[in-house]
């Protein structure tokens, strides 16, 4: 090759980071080598060299959709609705076009894809040998050359909002020693905080180490699982990654993990001097931990503190009762529907006793109570609890709730059959919308 002139060596995939490509590398001036990797570390055999390929552009991502599918629709609203979805990543892209390809079935394939995407994005792309690996493949292949620790820090951030995940999100929960925040000293987080602070220890160490947090970002962006802002203090991660490694999880570790994530994000809302505006950012990722963990979570505080309630001052307190009201929504968010019958009961009667049928918050526990019975399928209950709740605000004229009862009494009318009633509801709601914006 050194007296030969024109030639191309081109290394395709090489991702490993034991791979040294040094041994076939020559410094002839007569030709060119083309690297493609997801190994940054690639970058020093051409210092000067190295070209950054993000995602495609939309236009690009719907070209290659078309191009593999083999198809040239009249509209390019289904394929930007696809490749949106599936992040412009190429390969991913090129998946979809072979299925898409092979079925004739532009006009379905987003929805197939949300209801198997585990399975679509496992399959080997059939278009000839140049395509070894499926999405999942390629990413498994370079996730498991990772570090662990590197591992378990992306196992975290498949629980964030994939973008703008800041530094300070990890630097202000281990200061914190991944603690939550208490604003009463005589009432601790709960015991169960403990093991996940541990495994958050276990990663990230006890006290915050700028260069070995660094080291975890330089092998997660070397492998390109994150990119770096150019100020170096947020990183981005691919929504695709993020549902691989949900979808590698068991069930039991994707529980773990997302429990362990809403520990970190938890040890990071401490209170500021001054201003809280550098928690703005730490918002979005609050906001993604599933409703199901932060349920599961909030149950043991609320459970905790109506009982410090009812130790200090008594049944009948007002404050008990709003408590044992939250408690009983919680209960039923986490599935633990007899219970949350039970307290919703409970809270109700209470209710009625002291503070009469038509007080506010009476009416609130009633119809919670027949948000309750109506998750366990009591759908008659739950029916004549809306239908009572929603005869004493009529008595009571321009309640703010009147609508959001009418509403809810007409989908448990649809779901009893009684279409024709729940639209005569529908069209009051209506009427009263119309009267309000005057």
């Amino acid at each position: 090759m050194a007296k030969e002139k024109g030639w191309l060596l081109f290394v395709d995939n090489a991702d490993s980071p034991e791979l040294n490509l040094r041994p076939y590398l020559t410094n002839s001036t007569h030709g060119a080598v083309i690297i493609t990797t997801r190994n940054g570390q690639c970058a020093n055999y051409a210092l000067d060299g190295a070209v950054p390929v993000g995602d495609l552009e939309e236009s690009e991502a719907v070209n290659l959709l078309h191009t593999i599918a083999q198809i040239m629709p009249a509209s390019d609203t289904k394929s930007l609705e696809i490749v949106r979805e599936l992040g412009m990543l190429a390969l991913a892209i090129t998946q979809a076009g072979v299925y898409i390809r092979d079925t004739r079935r532009l006009d379905t394939y987003l929805e197939m894809f949300q209801e198997h995407r585990s399975e679509l994005l496992r399959k080997r792309p059939d278009i000839g040998s140049g395509y070894t690996s499926s999405t999942y493949t390629a990413f498994n292949l370079s996730f498991h050359q990772l570090p662990r620790k590197t591992q378990k820090f992306l196992k975290l951030c498949a629980f964030l909002n994939h973008s703008r995940i800041p530094t300070i999100l990890f630097k202000r929960s281990i200061m914190s020693g991944f603690a939550t925040y208490t604003v009463l000293n005589s009432y601790r987080p709960p015991w169960s905080d403990r093991k996940f602070i541990t495994k958050l220890r276990k990663i990230f160490g006890k006290t915050w180490n700028e260069i070995k947090f660094q080291e975890i970002i330089h092998s997660s962006s070397q492998a390109s699982f994150i990119n770096v802002s150019t100020d170096g203090l947020s990183y981005t991660i691919h929504p695709l990654l993020q549902t691989y490694i949900e979808d590698s999880l068991g069930e039991a570790d994707c529980k773990r993990y997302c429990c362990i994530t809403t520990q970190l994000v938890l040890g990071s809302i401490w209170p500021s001097e001054g201003s809280n505006a550098d928690l703005w950012d730490l918002l979005p990722h609050a906001n993604s931990i599933p409703l199901s963990v932060k349920t599961k979570k909030s149950h043991g505080y609320w459970h905790s503190t109506s009982f410090m309630v009812l130790w200090g001052a008594g049944q009948h307190n007002r404050d008990l009762m709003w408590l044992e009201n939250v408690l009983a929504i919680t209960l039923n968010k986490c599935g633990r529907l007899d219970e949350a019958k039970k307290m919703g009961r409970d809270t109700l009667t209470l209710r009625l006793e002291i503070s009469g049928p038509r007080h506010p918050h009476t009416i609130a526990a009633m119809s919670n109570l027949a948000a309750i019975l109506y998750g366990r399928g009591r759908l008659d209950e739950a029916e004549k609890m809306q239908r009572d709740t929603l005869a004493l605000l009529l008595n009571m004229s321009g309640h703010p709730n009147t609508i959001t009862v009418m509403n809810n009494l007409a989908f448990i009318l649809d779901n009893r059959g009684k279409t024709e009633e729940a639209k005569r509801i529908r069209q009051d709601v209506r009427a009263l919308q119309l009267q309000g914006s005057g």
